[in-house]
């Protein structure tokens, strides 16, 4: 646009600069940029140049089933731009992850996000500095579509949204906020809905909170709150409180089971290496009450659950356990169960690496007659004249019984000083 000058003299004294617009309109393009695992075909838009300013509108191209749009602008002369992305059946994996800014990659990763996603981003600035590093502001929403992660517990079938607002400095990952629901989802194996939970890492923080979790799992409620430490160069971390209140425990059990009704509530706190189950540690509750109960529910967080078969010959009503873990072995401080004439007490270790067992009951009648002094010598007398032991595995119990432990012992060793 402007004059077109024939000779030098003319340029001179012309008052009006000649101006350039450049518009590029593809026909028929794929666009492989190098930043990404994947060709991009069917590439559409208009790319205008004009007085220093860059804008690209209409953009959209496709990959397989993934469909994706674009609007940019900024100045030639900069490398500072704005943009709005919107995206849908994004196939995030570990390629595509590691394709991302640094900082996004490794909490891809970390937290094993794998979709198909659908994204709405209004407005992204970046840019890079002289060095290559990115920096980036960004405000939007993800939409996850039976997408799955691990965030101290894996979720699986993960239907519903993310809004998010990150900042990234010199490619590393500097603040993340945000909410997130989902309408449905399995939460290690068991149905949820309705979760919703907050997410907040701190500027100049290694760590992702999750806060203010609320759902509905298996029937019930479940409420907790998960920090996940995101270091690029290390495995990462968790530390993860759980509470559960009145969760159907057919629902929960591993394999449902009609002699399982009741209803269970439990609380636990544990933290490890997300990638190393032998680093594990915590401590946890467990209550249960509910008719025909013939298995005990054991609960190691929300990761494994499993029913163990006890000798009874009737049903119990009510059922507590406190126990701590170690890796992949469950040692259980105390385990009640309660009928209405019968105290089932007990203690003992359970390896979820190998299924094997090794539990201590002892029997009580809470009804019997109680008197002073000699009830607390005949309570002594019960448990050691009958101890019932568990071993084997939780799929096939072995069972024996011990009775007269204490004088056993005793003769034992009295015959073998005798001997000397």
């Amino acid at each position: 646009h402007g004059p077109a000058p024939t000779m030098p003299a003319a340029v001179a004294q012309s008052t009006t600069q000649p101006t350039l617009r450049l518009s590029v309109r593809p026909e028929k393009l794929t666009l492989h940029p190098s930043y990404l695992p994947f060709a991009l075909e069917d590439v559409a838009g208009v790319l205008e140049w004009s007085q220093g300013q860059m804008k690209l509108t209409g953009f959209s191209a496709r990959h397989g089933s993934m469909r994706l749009s674009a609007a940019v602008q900024g100045p030639s002369d900069s490398q500072q731009w704005i943009a709005a992305l919107e995206a849908q059946q994004v196939p995030v994996d570990a390629a595509l992850a590691k394709t991302l800014p640094p900082a996004l990659g490794t909490l891809i990763e970390q937290l094993t996000l794998r979709g198909p996603l659908a994204m709405s981003w209004p407005k992204i600035v970046w840019s890079t500095d002289a060095k290559g590093n990115l920096n980036l502001d960004a405000q939007g929403a993800l939409t996850l579509q039976n997408a799955s992660l691990v965030a101290g517990v894996p979720l699986d079938k993960v239907n519903g949204a993310v809004d998010l607002k990150l900042s990234v400095s010199e490619g590393e990952l500097q603040s993340l906020s945000g909410t997130a629901q989902a309408q449905s989802l399995l939460l290690a194996g068991r149905s949820a809905k309705n979760l919703s939970l907050r997410l907040d890492k701190p500027q100049a923080q290694a760590a992702l909170h999750i806060s203010k979790i609320q759902g509905e799992l298996c029937g019930g409620e479940i409420a907790g709150e998960v920090t996940l430490t995101l270091p690029g160069d290390s495995p990462g971390r968790y530390a993860m409180a759980i509470v559960l209140h009145n969760t159907d425990v057919k629902q929960l059990a591993v394999e449902s089971a009609a002699d399982i009704k009741g209803l269970l509530s439990a609380s636990l706190n544990l933290e490890g290496s997300w990638d190393d189950p032998a680093s594990r540690r915590g401590r946890g509750d467990v209550f249960l009450a509910g008719k025909q109960l013939y298995r005990i529910p054991l609960l190691l967080g929300l990761l494994q659950i499993t029913n163990l078969s006890l000798p009874l010959s009737s049903p119990f009503n009510e059922g507590s356990a406190r126990y701590s873990v170690e890796g992949q072995r469950v040692s259980f401080d105390q385990i009640e169960l309660r009928a209405s004439n019968l105290l089932m007490q007990g203690a003992g270790t359970l390896d979820f690496n190998t299924g094997k067992v090794r539990l201590t009951f002892m029997t009580d009648t809470p009804n019997a007659l109680k008197l002073p002094f000699l009830s607390d010598l005949l309570q002594g007398f019960r448990q050691e004249l009958l101890q019932i032991h568990v071993n084997g595995t939780v799929e096939k119990p072995k069972l024996s019984a011990d009775s007269m432990q204490t004088m056993q012992t005793t003769v034992d060793e009295v015959f073998k000083g005798s001997r000397k």
